[in-house]
């Protein structure tokens, strides 16, 4: 029986975190969030990454979800670094890498 990639990465996500989405900018100019609770994998991992800047930086954690979590959005009330596609065999996007 085959398992498609998509099916065993919602196996995998079997934890529960706060995603704020950007939502827009309030009328000071500062960004607006909207929250929701997401399945997720997170995992405690220090690593450098780029951010959006091209900086390197330390991550504390990754966070594995198949919800399209953008690069100015918060997860667990930390801003997000940086976000990588999960690829499957076939070109499709089938989960993200978030790096908080």
């Amino acid at each position: 029986m085959y398992i498609n990639i998509s099916d065993r990465m919602s196996i995998y996500l079997n934890q529960t975190v706060t995603w704020s989405a950007k939502s827009g900018q309030d009328k000071y100019n500062k960004i607006t969030y909207s929250d929701s609770s997401i399945s997720a994998r997170k995992e405690g991992r220090r690593r450098m990454v780029r951010n959006l800047q091209g900086e390197e930086v330390v991550s504390e954690t990754t966070i594995y979800t198949q919800s399209a979590i953008g690069a100015e959005d918060k997860i667990d009330g930390e801003l997000v670094i940086r976000v990588n596609d999960w690829i499957d065999f076939n070109g499709s996007v089938v989960g993200y890498e978030v790096y908080i």
